[in-house]
C-alpha cells in the first residue's frame, strides 16, 4: 500500500488519536441507535473504559447529526479541575463551534452569555482564537451558571435549529469542589430544553453511573444508558487481514484479537508493532515474531505494569492471576474458587469489587470478566508466579 509520494509504506494501524474514515471499525449499530436517540431529543449516557473508541464513535455521530442539520457542540471536560475551568472550557467550546465572523461572533456571545467579557485574539484572518474569561465574583453566582447552561438552548432557538451537546469525560464534574452545585444548575437548566439534547460520555463507569443512577443525585434517570462493548473478533479479523495481508497467516490473525481481548486500542497497537517489525526486518509474521513483539511491548510498559501490581492487595493480585489463567463469567462459582484456591466467595467478591472500582477488570455486556488492560494480563501470564497464593501454607 503506497501511502506517500515517495513510496514509503505508512503503517496502516493507528492507535491513540481519534480515528475516522476506513480506520473507524464497526460500531454501526451503536452509531445508528445513539444518533436516532439524539435526533429525537433523547438524552444519552454512554460509558466504557478509556481507549475503547468512545470519542471516535461520537465524532462519527457528530458527523451524522450535522448532516441532519443539527448544531453539535463537543465539550471535553477531562482537564476540568475547578468551576472557573468549567466555565472557560464550556464557553470557549461554544465559541469555537459557532465559527462566525468576528463582529457577528461577539454579538452572539453578548446575546447568549451577557455576563462574560470575551477576549478576542486574532492569530490569522481566517482563524480567530477566542479567549473567554469571567470575574470570579460573577462566576460564583448561580445566575451566571444558569446563563451558561441555558446559552445553547437560546442559541438554537434563535437559529431555529435543533442542537446536541456532547460532554466527554463528564464524570470529572463530580470531582471538583463545586461539583454538587454544577450538577444542580445543569439539571435545572437542561430539563426544560426543547431544542437541545445531551450526550454524557465517561470512562470511569462507576462514577458516571453514580451520577445518573443514584436517586439522590440531580441527574437521576436523565437519559438512556449505552454501555460500549469491545469490537467483535470477526470484525477485527477482517480488518487485520486487509492490512497485514500476506505478512501474517490466518491462524495468527485469529490469535491477535484473543490476546488483546478485542480491546480497540491494544489491538491496533499490537498490529502496529507487528507490521512495523515485519517491515523493518523484512520478514513474515510467525508465532515467534508475535511473541517477541508482545515481549517488547511488555518490557516497554514494565514500570507502569509493576506500579499497577503494587497498588493492589495480595488477595486482589491472586484473583487477577486466576482471571488471567482462565476466562470466566462467574467469579464465585465453586469450581472456579476451588481450582484457583481463592478462598471464600465473600473474600473474592470484596477483591473483585475493588478491582472493578480501580478499573483493573470489568464485566462486559456479554457477561465475561475482562481485563481493562490486556497487556497487564499478558504480563501476569508471563510471570510464572508474580504472587504467592495467600491461602497456601508451605
Amino acid at each position: 500500500m503506497d501511502n506517500t509520494k515517495e513510496g514509503i509504506m505508512k503503517n496502516p494501524f493507528i492507535y491513540g488519536p481519534v480515528v475516522s474514515g476506513d480506520q473507524f471499525l464497526d460500531r454501526e449499530s451503536e452509531v445508528s441507535m445513539i444518533t436516532r436517540a439524539l435526533l429525537s431529543g433523547q438524552n444519552i449516557i454512554c460509558y466504557s473504559p478509556r481507549r475503547y473508541g468512545k470519542t471516535s464513535m461520537m465524532m462519527r455521530i457528530k458527523e451524522e447529526l450535522a448532516a441532519k442539520g443539527h448544531l453539535v457542540f463537543f465539550i471535553d471536560l477531562f482537564r476540568v479541575t475547578s468551576l472557573e475551568d468549567l466555565y472557560n472550557i464550556y464557553a470557549t467550546s461554544i465559541v469555537e463551534e459557532i465559527r462566525s465572523p468576528i463582529k457577528a461572533l461577539i454579538e452572539t456571545i453578548r446575546n447568549i452569555l451577557p455576563s462574560i467579557n470575551p477576549k478576542i485574539v486574532i492569530k490569522s484572518r481566517n482563524a480567530p482564537t477566542v479567549e473567554v474569561s469571567v470575574p470570579i465574583p460573577v462566576l460564583t453566582k448561580s445566575e451566571t451558571l444558569h446563563e451558561l447552561f441555558n446559552s445553547l438552548e437560546i442559541y438554537c432557538t434563535r437559529k431555529k435549529k435543533k442542537g446536541t451537546v456532547i460532554f466527554d469525560e463528564f464524570q470529572e464534574v463530580a470531582s471538583i469542589k463545586d461539583g454538587n452545585v454544577i450538577e444542580r444548575e445543569m439539571r435545572s437548566a437542561f430539563q426544560h430544553h426543547k431544542n437541545v439534547s445531551y450526550a454524557f460520555l465517561g470512562s470511569k463507569q462507576n462514577l458516571l453511573k453514580g451520577l445518573f443512577k443514584n436517586k439522590n443525585r440531580p441527574f437521576y434517570n436523565f437519559g438512556r444508558h449505552f454501555e460500549i462493548d469491545v469490537i467483535k473478533s470477526d470484525h477485527w479479523r477482517d480488518f487485520i487481514a486487509n492490512r497485514l495481508g500476506s505478512l501474517c497467516p490466518k491462524e495468527l490473525i485469529r490469535k491477535i484479537p484473543e490476546i488483546t481481548e478485542n480491546h480497540p486500542y491494544y489491538t491496533q497497537m499490537l498490529c502496529h508493532y507487528l507490521w512495523d517489525y515485519a517491515k523493518q526486518n523484512k520478514c513474515l509474521i510467525n508465532a515467534d515474531v508475535l511473541e517477541k513483539v508482545i515481549q517488547e511491548i511488555i518490557e516497554r510498559d514494565t514500570v507502569l505494569l509493576a506500579e499497577l501490581w503494587d497498588r493492589i492487595s495480595i488477595n486482589e493480585r491472586h484473583l487477577l492471576k486466576a482471571i488471567a489463567e482462565e476466562e470466566t463469567g462467574s467469579l464465585y462459582e465453586t469450581r472456579f474458587l476451588l481450582k484457583h484456591n481463592l478462598g471464600s466467595a465473600s473474600s473474592v467478591q470484596k477483591a473483585a469489587s475493588k478491582l472493578m472500582e480501580l478499573d483493573y477488570i470489568r464485566k462486559l455486556p456479554s457477561g465475561k470478566i475482562a481485563f481493562i488492560n490486556p497487556i497487564l494480563k499478558q504480563w501476569i501470564i508471563r510471570n510464572e508466579s508474580p504472587v504467592k497464593n495467600p491461602y497456601f501454607e508451605e
